[in-house]
């Protein structure tokens, strides 16, 4: 398998010369599950919470170059890996992202003059990944049907008047006066 170019923070590996050896193992999301013991009952009753944890996506990283630009390569890494709430994603699925809290990055191995390995640990947010499309904003029409699992969009309602909102069978009323944006995670 070849190098793998990865997006993170809206940057590039590729653009300080930085791939990942193998396309990483992606864990699949875990959703959050309570499980409640009830006296008579066979089994435990599962509750739903609608969230997912956290996942930890690993990544081994290598670069290659002149050995007076070693550290400087290194120092690169760690400034474009240093951005928290950002997003992952591949050059081999670049329709797609992740949600990344953060990154833990291990130690920097010189495994010749010229070359350089490190891993890193991207924290995601949820283990869930994400559309790139719908990140744009879109028109009711667009947006109405939604080929994924539940979202988490935000709505910017023009107008004047009362407006019903109902998202993933939740509905709200709002009165809007000239616009206002509704984030539907918070």
């Amino acid at each position: 398998m070849g190098y793998i170019d990865i997006e993170f923070n809206n940057a590039r590996s590729s653009e300080i010369k930085i791939f990942a050896i193998n396309h990483p193992s992606i864990p699949a999301a875990v959703e959050n599950i309570t499980e409640k013991e009830i006296p008579g009952r066979n089994g435990a009753l599962q509750i739903k919470n609608r969230t997912f944890r956290s996942t930890e996506i690993p990544i081994e990283f290598n670069y290659i170059g002149k050995k007076e630009l070693w550290n400087e390569r290194w120092r690169k890494a760690k400034q474009w890996l240093s951005a928290k709430d950002a997003t992952l994603s591949f050059g081999d699925d670049p329709e797609f992202f992740y949600k990344i809290n953060r990154v833990i990055l291990g130690s920097n191995e010189r495994v010749s003059e010229k070359i350089g390995k490190f891993s890193a640990s991207f924290i995601t947010k949820d283990g869930l990944s994400y559309f790139k499309s719908g990140k744009k904003e879109m028109s009711i029409s667009e947006a109405r049907n939604n080929p994924g699992i539940k979202s988490q969009p935000n709505y910017i309602i023009t107008g004047e008047g009362t407006c019903t909102l109902t998202v993933n069978g939740k509905t709200m009323k709002v009165n809007v006066s000239k616009d206002i944006v509704i984030n539907t995670e918070l």
